[in-house]
């Protein structure tokens, strides 16, 4: 296998108790021709300092601060300046095993596809999986066309939605409209599956391996685990865009992009359920969204078994238990109208 250049970007944000495990990861990459992109979006504890020292005498690694922009522009920001064949996106505070960019690499590579998609484990918020390397021919590789990988992005097997499982071909970012902006700004939740879907847009092949090859971290004080704010309902913005070019050009991906509509309304009101919100128009418009789309949840056979039997459940426990949490709706920025236009 040829060493070309694999460009690895990683948004920090006052992660700095977590960066020793994100050094580690990178030290024990069995591929070694990377550079790494360390974009520092303001963070506020001694995350740039330990950055600075970890790249100190480290020529294929390199820093670049910022304002807090946001994990969004942050990516695109070490887009800009990424010189690989290559693209990964780590998260700072996850961690990566030794042969992820190997494998992920030689799939993409032996199978001519234009997406490398590796599996992934949780790890507890304080914990560290084992950095041992296993062979990549012990898990089933799988290859999609582009409209089976747009399903898969949505129903819970093989893709998902995340970004650091994958390997990406920079010419191929380079053909989104928006590039190096490939990540929307205005998505602070959830802007992961547009890009995902706006980069299957231009590929022919997707290969996908079972093994778990990245550590995702569960961490209570990312945003993913936090409770709700109302940054969550942007992610509406990017289903709407998905849903808008699927009715378009992709139908047979449209009922997928519903049901991932109906799961993402669900899960916002499982934040909401947890904190103390109260706006009326947005819990009643998220419970009448639910409610729409739980036919395309249960009735879609390649969604995950999980999802078409618990959607339903979810949606008629939260129905019920935030009935009394609605009260006179404000006017807010944040509010949600129409499906079309999720939030003014």
């Amino acid at each position: 296998m040829s060493q070309d250049l694999i460009s690895v970007i990683i948004p920090c944000f006052n992660t700095a108790k977590f960066l020793p495990a994100c050094f580690l990861g990178l030290e024990k990459q069995t591929y070694k021709n990377f550079e790494v992109i360390f974009v520092n979006d303001g963070s506020r504890d001694i995350t740039l300092q330990l950055l600075e020292k970890y790249c100190q005498g480290k020529p294929n690694c390199s820093i670049i601060n910022q304002p807090n922009l946001g994990v969004s522009t942050a990516r695109n920001t070490g887009l800009r300046q990424a010189k690989g064949k290559y693209i990964y996106f780590c998260d700072s505070d996850d961690v990566m095993l030794p042969n992820l960019l190997e494998v992920l690499l030689k799939n993409l590579k032996d199978n001519d596809a234009d997406l490398s998609v590796c599996n992934f484990r949780h790890i507890s918020e304080y914990g560290t999986p084992r950095l041992k390397p296993k062979k990549h021919t012990d898990k089933k590789v799988i290859c999609m066309d582009r409209q089976e990988s747009m399903c898969q992005l949505f129903c819970g097997r093989f893709l998902q939605t995340s970004i650091w499982n994958k390997l990406y071909k920079k010419d191929i970012l380079t053909q989104i409209a928006s590039y190096p902006k490939v990540f929307s700004p205005q998505v602070c939740w959830g802007g992961d599956s547009e890009f995902n879907f706006k980069y299957l847009e231009y590929c022919t092949k997707v290969v996908y391996i079972d093994n778990q090859l990245y550590g995702y971290r569960r961490r209570s004080g990312s945003i993913v685990h936090s409770h709700f704010n109302e940054k969550m309902l942007t992610n509406f913005f990017g289903i709407s865009n998905i849903i808008s070019s699927c009715e378009a050009k992709y139908p047979s991906v449209l009922r997928y992009a519903k049901s991932w509509e109906g799961l993402a309304s669900i899960a916002t009101l499982h934040y909401i359920f947890k904190s103390n919100y109260k706006d009326k128009a947005t819990i009643l418009y998220l419970q009448e969204q639910a409610k729409k789309d739980i036919p395309y949840i249960v009735f879609s056979n390649k969604n995950a078994l999980y999802f078409r039997v618990f959607a339903p459940l979810g949606y008629v426990f939260y129905k019920i238990a935030l009935c009394g949490r609605k009260v006179k709706t404000k006017k807010s920025k944040t509010q949600i109208s129409s499906a079309k236009n999720p939030i003014a």
